[in-house]
């Protein structure tokens, strides 16, 4: 008998494509919050939807960097820089309607 499993593909031996270069997983609340930031940054000027995708990648955002912390790990820079862009997006959306209510 082979010590290989007979039904394994070959794409069962590469690596998941969810790796940074050091080979370290990156966190799924730093992709969601960084994938969040850039659709609440896209969608900022129709407010509601601006505002609630910012708010969630805010949350998701902050989440991924207390949870990084708290593990002793540095923080992914996609945690970071979603909950930036999130933040962005909802003081954008923020100026907006008072721009809109002044005139």
């Amino acid at each position: 008998m082979s010590a290989t499993n007979p039904s394994a593909t070959p794409l069962d031996r590469h690596a998941s494509p969810v790796r940074s270069r050091k080979g370290q997983q990156i966190p799924g609340l730093a992709v969601a919050s960084f994938t969040l930031g850039i659709l609440a940054i896209l969608t900022a000027i129709f407010i509601v939807p601006g505002v609630l995708l910012g708010i969630v990648g805010l949350v998701l955002g902050l989440t991924g960097r207390g949870n990084a912390k708290r593990a002793g790990q540095p923080s992914h820079w996609m945690a970071t820089a979603g909950a930036v862009l999130s933040g962005l997006a909802i003081l954008g959306a923020v100026v907006l309607v008072a721009i809109a209510a002044a005139s």
